[in-house]
């Protein structure tokens, strides 16, 4: 897949990059650091809650070294799943309209859109979008037939694999110049084994598999035990 879309940089020679997600994720943190480090990027961060009820340590810590702002979007009771509409996103960017935005949804998507009319400001849209999470939504036809509107109009794909880039081309016609791959991706760093702590007499060749995730069928849990117990016996146990 090629680079991401670059804008023009602005005047004051810093990208002025502000990224939209539903609550601050722990799993984001060190990138959100490393972003804000970067001497030719202006990063601002918008959340639409403070917390989720499903994920009430999700909060962001107001010493956090990047600049966050809560925009508290509107949740709809009636959704069956969880939604939130961003409803107060064209304030905010017209406040301080960024050079790149980023999003990580349709309805932010649909939102974004429309706050950025007649500006310069590129709209990309981070996703693991595939054909079986789509089939999984409300109304799977109709959420279709809004991608098919909206994604012209999207400057840029941010895809976590290259079987959503697939998706994207073949089911709405994406082009490849609008595609390219940021797999989702953690600090190896904080699961590093520590060789002075192992059992004693465990062997080097065996494999530790660890998954940090919800226990849904979404996040292909299934899979990966399937996939573990077809390993070779000596390398699992």
């Amino acid at each position: 897949m090629p680079e991401p879309p670059g804008p023009d940089i602005n005047v004051d020679n810093r990208l002025k990059l502000t990224i939209l997600m539903p609550v601050w994720s722990p799993m984001r943190h060190t990138l959100f650091q490393m972003l804000a480090s970067r001497p030719d990027i202006r990063l601002r961060l918008l959340f639409e809650k403070e917390a989720l009820g499903h994920r009430p340590s999700w909060q962001a810590d107001s010493g956090a070294a990047y600049d966050w702002e809560i925009i508290h979007s509107f949740h709809p009771g009636f959704v069956r799943r969880f939604r939130l509409i961003p409803y107060r996103l064209p304030f905010f960017i017209q406040k301080d309209p960024p050079d790149v935005l980023i999003v990580v949804c349709l309805a932010q998507a649909v939102i974004a859109l429309l706050s950025v009319c007649f500006m310069k400001t590129k709209i990309i849209l981070w996703t693991g979008e595939n054909r079986h999470v789509l089939s999984r939504r409300s109304s799977p036809g109709l959420m279709k037939l809004i991608r098919r509107i909206i994604y012209p109009f999207i400057d840029g794909f941010g895809c976590y694999s290259d079987a959503t880039g697939l998706f994207l081309k073949n089911e709405f016609g994406v082009p490849e110049s609008k595609l390219f791959k940021i797999p989702q991706s953690i600090d190896n760093r904080h699961f590093k084994r520590d060789e002075k702590k192992m059992p004693h007499g465990r062997e080097e060749e065996k494999y530790t598999f660890l998954i940090v995730s919800r226990l849904t069928p979404l996040k292909g849990l299934v899979r990966m035990i399937t996939a573990w117990q077809k390993l070779p016996r000596e390398m699992s146990e």
